[in-house]
């Protein structure tokens, strides 16, 4: 009778985490699917993986890809490291330039925000 009370238990707690799980897996979905993408990103790592480092706006401005600094974008508060991506080369891209906040020029753009899923993360923007 024990044993049956105890499968029993462990069922109804497999069946509530696996419809826990698929409920977050609903929200992430969802909202890989808007505009946040790169919030949704940060938010489904691991948090040891999403860099310490906050940037300032004056600060973010001096990794511009130039004179060999490595080039950072800002978008939706995460900034991404495209140094290593040649389409920014020279931290200029499409008339943008590394070193800036770009959420808005991002969120406009024809491959939209699904391109960031790629990039590393160095860190956020204060």
């Amino acid at each position: 009778m024990i044993g049956l009370l105890l499968a029993s238990c462990s069922n109804k707690a497999s069946d509530n985490n696996a419809s826990t799980q698929s409920i977050d897996h609903e929200s992430t979905q969802s909202a890989l699917e808007g505009e946040d993408i790169a919030i949704a990103y940060a938010a489904t790592n691991e948090p040891s993986k999403i860099p310490d480092r906050v940037f300032t706006l004056e600060e973010l401005k001096t990794y511009n890809g130039e004179n060999n600094n490595p080039a950072y974008v800002a978008v939706n508060g995460i900034v991404y490291d495209v140094s290593h991506v040649f389409e920014w080369s020279n931290g200029l891209h499409q008339g943008l330039m590394a070193g800036n906040d770009l959420t808005e020029e991002f969120s406009n753009s024809p491959h939209g925000m699904s391109t960031l899923q790629s990039l590393p993360i160095v860190g956020t923007l204060e």
